[in-house]
């Protein structure tokens, strides 16, 4: 049944569950590449939204989670992805090791590491403030 008056009960689906983001949290602690940084074992891409979230759980004080984002991170940082003939940023590189990037570039994957460099200096600022900088690293 699917209504909208006020105060009138939308059954949609069953009931969801309430850990979600507990299940998505350890989804990605399994998906994570140990050696290489990221998440799978194939070729390896930026992937904005995991990590934001990643970022999120650690600034929340899931510090189970905080290698997953450091060793991301380093691992798209010190990467070929970035072009440092021409500028921008590839789409993904071919091997799980972050090496042999594609050499297609779009302007989405430009900026997606940007603005994951932005969040991340936003939460070590706050973190920082909040006396708890060392926690994260």
């Amino acid at each position: 049944m699917l209504t909208g008056g006020v105060g009138e009960r939308l059954w949609l689906c069953p009931a969801l569950d309430l850990n979600l983001e507990g299940w998505l949290a350890e989804h990605l602690r399994d998906a994570f590449d140990s050696i290489h940084g990221g998440f799978g074992r194939a070729a390896k891409r930026i992937q904005e939204a995991p990590i934001r979230f990643v970022l999120a759980r650690c600034h929340g004080g899931d510090g189970s989670i905080r290698d997953v984002a450091i060793r991301t991170l380093d691992a798209i940082g010190w990467s070929p992805l970035f072009d440092d003939v021409e500028g921008g940023v590839f789409r993904f590189a071919e091997r799980r090791d972050w090496c042999q990037p594609h050499v297609e570039k779009l302007l989405r994957q430009t900026i997606t590491p940007f603005a994951l460099n932005c969040r991340v200096a936003h939460l070590l600022a706050r973190l920082s403030r909040d006396g708890e900088r060392a926690n994260f690293r």
